[in-house]
């Protein structure tokens, strides 16, 4: 059993519990998932719990040995003694010792709450903050705020340490109250201590009536035939679970499940929307709910069931005669049979074959031969694991295939099963000026040479941040700057070219990894590769700076890259408001950059970048088979790009490192599209000269084989969606420790004779090229 609860933007919570295979997941009382899948209706039953209405305030989940009370604000947890000692969390350990509720999730006991709190918090799904970053009025009234919850306290019980105890915890409440103006809040703690003083056996005191009158018309409104009761006299009874009664009754007259209930002698009728307000009925009254069709009848209704059978609606409950049927002149539909007496009232099919119960109700009409269950989506019986599956109302068969992210899924029992491969997602960044995001879309910075986040890991900005800016003494050529901190470990990328890790520069970069406590460092290509858990930065010693993340950090960064967030956690629509929250200093003013008005310098670029917007189809144009995939406003943005590079070059300057870096980055997008562009570059048009035994690559890889690393298995992961340019050794040539490319035979006699017998060299050597810096390498992971 697990419980998990969460609060996110706007204050909005959740409430997921998972029992064995089945999760009930409550955004609030009104929307309910089993598995994911939308409850319409109430009560629901499987094989191990049952989810009812308790009154109009409360969802009620319930098992064996433990019932659970939701009314979106506020989440009551019931245990039987047969969970003692099997239970850990923030509700403390379930073993009558309250010394032992600070207990951590390794075992250990702590005093700190916080670390308490924060060793419970899920990773995957919940985002701590600090208190600092939780906006507060600037002026909060303690002494009224005090004053609201006594007389809140004083208006219910005052008996008890626990409610006592509540006493903080509702003037602390009070912030939020004042900042959110949440009226329901005052209503709520008073649903709380009504709460916390049933379960010490406490009366509610009648005279003290006055209060639930006006929490009920801030609450809901009470429909026809109910009542508002803060310790219901009943619970909820529907038409259909009249036998439960007492059972019902006492959970909620117990534990104070206030809210409005049914008044004596109605029944709650299931057919209507749960956001309305209650309604209740008499029994006469009652609707009928058909499980074949998910339908509601009303009272009276006369239905058909099956081919033959046919049933009335009374009092809630379908009553069906026993008629047989002329099996002659029955015709079942594809491969469904005719039976007399084996057709469930509630049959399994491929939707709810997974939760499905036996209702034991049974009628003639067409059902599927043993064994097999019906299709919904295609009307045919089929062994479960042939079941269809469903997605964005297009119908997949059994065994189909789709792509999301890099992952195949496949469609199997109705469901899709996927492959958990590590996708990378890549941001990438031109001059600090051209943002791609790792969800793809564009950003343009008009940054001067101010300082932005590109990145940063949430919360703990000392694990990752990636800074970058433009350096305002050089105009054009090799403005990129960089900043990386790498768990408290500083890194410049200048715009010198050169590589510093804290206070020590890196004069030789090849193959061969150096490599520190939590990242690595090399070449590939024409690029200076840093690689961490879950993270690769590639810089080619210029404008250009990508940064690639694996799944496990997809929703773990913020920053410009993220684009979906700022600082202080809103979310922001406007592109340019939301690029400036991630400005390192506020005061730093941007320049507005003129146009450029130089005509001839215009149509020199626009000579170069005209063929990216218009017709691709040339034969002149290296890059046509590549841009003819791309839609023709990406191919326009791509267009105002290069001119904007390209006019940052002097005239004829075709080896400009601006309009360079741009085409090189255009190449790398070829890559990812499956169109490599390998003759892009020549002679004149930003050229790249190859040494001895090397060759060009534009969709090179990040990892090369080198004399070091062939006495080791240990590798660097690459990706395989990420591509690198540059020059690489040509086939049967491997790097040596000075960077060049050598034979097998150059190597170590031992190193030659591993190499021969692997099949898949390793990548990352064993061998450590002994770094300069203050900080101390180990392995590299």
């Amino acid at each position: 059993m697990r419980i998990e609860a969460s609060v996110g933007k706007h204050f909005k919570r959740q409430l997921k519990f998972t029992l064995d295979n089945n999760t009930v997941t409550l955004s609030d009382i009104h929307s309910i998932k089993l598995n994911n899948n939308e409850l319409e209706q109430l009560p629901f039953q499987t094989t191990d719990l049952t989810i009812r209405q308790a009154t109009s305030q409360f969802i009620l989940i319930e098992s064996k040995d433990m019932h659970i009370a939701y009314d979106g604000n506020a989440v009551y947890i019931t245990l039987e003694s047969f969970y003692r000692e099997r239970i850990r969390g923030l509700c403390g350990s379930f073993d009558y010792n309250q010394d032992n509720d600070l207990r951590l999730p390794n075992g250990e006991l702590t005093c700190d709450t916080h670390i308490f709190s924060q060793a419970y918090l899920i990773n995957d799904t919940a985002e701590s903050s600090n208190s600092s970053e939780v906006a507060v009025p600037e002026k909060f009234d303690r002494e009224e705020a005090e004053k609201l919850c006594h007389q809140i306290r004083d208006n219910v019980c005052k008996s008890g340490a626990y409610v006592h105890g509540l006493l903080s915890s509702c003037i602390e409440d009070q912030r939020f109250i004042q900042i959110t103006m949440n009226s329901r809040a005052s209503c709520y703690w008073h649903s709380i201590f009504a709460h916390a003083c049933a379960l010490i056996g406490y009366d509610i005191p009648q005279k003290y009536i006055k209060w639930r009158d006006e929490c009920q018309l801030i609450f809901s409104k009470c429909g026809a035939g109910t009542i508002y009761e803060e310790c219901p006299h009943s619970c909820l009874n529907t038409c259909s679970d009249r036998d439960d009664e007492h059972e019902l009754n006492s959970v909620c007259r117990q534990q104070c499940l206030g809210g409005c209930v049914c008044a004596k002698n109605n029944y709650y009728d299931t057919n209507q929307s749960r956001r309305d307000p209650l309604k209740c009925n008499k029994e006469s009254e009652c609707s009928c709910f058909d499980e074949r069709t998910k339908s509601y009848h009303k009272p009276g209704s006369i239905i058909k069931h099956g081919q033959c059978s046919t049933c009335i609606c009374l009092r809630g409950q379908f009553h069906c005669n026993s008629d047989k049927c002329n099996k002659s002149k029955i015709i079942c539909p594809n491969n469904l049979i005719f039976t007399e007496t084996s057709l469930a009232s509630c049959p399994k099919t491929c939707s709810n074959h997974l939760i499905w119960k036996n209702c034991h109700k049974y009628q003639s009409g067409c059902d599927c031969p043993e064994n097999m269950i019906r299709d919904e989506n295609t009307n045919r019986c089929v062994f479960p694991k042939h079941c269809s599956c469903k997605l964005r109302d297009k119908i997949f068969s059994y065994g189909s295939k789709i792509t999301q992210d890099c992952n195949e899924c496949t469609c199997v029992s109705g469901q899709w099963s996927c492959t958990e491969v590590d996708c990378s997602h890549t941001c990438s960044i031109l001059r600090n000026t051209h943002y791609t995001t790792f969800s793809g879309q564009y950003l343009r910075i008009n940054s001067g040479s101010c300082e932005y986040t590109a990145a940063r890991f949430k919360h703990d900005a000392k694990k990752f941040t990636l800074i970058l800016s433009n350096n305002a003494s050089t105009k054009h050529a090799h403005s990129l700057q960089s900043r990386l901190i790498i768990n408290g470990t500083h890194i410049s990328l200048a715009s010198n070219k050169s590589i510093r890790v804290n206070d020590t520069t890196l004069t030789i970069l090849t193959a061969t990894p150096i490599r520190y406590s939590s990242f690595a460092i090399y070449k590939a290509g024409s690029f200076a590769i840093i690689k961490g858990n879950h993270f690769i930065v590639r810089w080619d010693f210029g404008n250009r700076i990508y940064l690639t993340i694996g799944n496990k950090w997809k929703r773990k960064l913020d920053g410009v890259c993220s684009e979906h967030g700022r600082p202080n956690k809103g979310i922001i629509r406007k592109k340019e408001k939301y690029i400036n929250t991630w400005k390192v200093n506020d005061k730093c003013k941007v320049e507005i950059s003129k146009p450029n008005d130089d005509d001839e310098k215009w149509r020199w670029a626009h000579n170069i970048c005209a063929n990216i917007w218009n017709d691709s189809s040339s034969t002149k144009n290296p890059f046509s088979s590549c841009l003819n995939k791309f839609s023709q406003e990406r191919r326009k943005t791509l267009y105002e790009q290069c001119m904007e590079e390209t006019c940052g070059c002097v005239i004829d300057s075709y080896d400009c490192p601006n309009l360079c870096s741009w085409f090189a980055s255009l190449s790398e997008l070829c890559c990812k599209e499956a169109h490599p562009i390998e003759y892009w570059r020549n002679d004149e048009f930003c050229p790249l000269t190859c040494g001895e035994n090397e060759e060009y690559k534009s969709c090179g890889t990040l990892c090369q084989k080198t004399c070091n690393d062939l006495d080791t298995t240990s590798t660097i992961k690459c990706y395989n969606d990420t591509y690198n340019e540059g020059c690489y050794c040509k086939e049967d040539y491997v790097l040596n420790d000075n960077g060049d490319c050598v034979k097998l035979s150059e190597c170590s006699d031992k190193k030659t004779q591993q190499l021969l017998s692997t099949i898949r060299p390793s990548i990352e050597p064993e061998t450590i090229a002994t770094p300069s810096s203050t900080e101390t390498p180990s392995d590299f992971t």
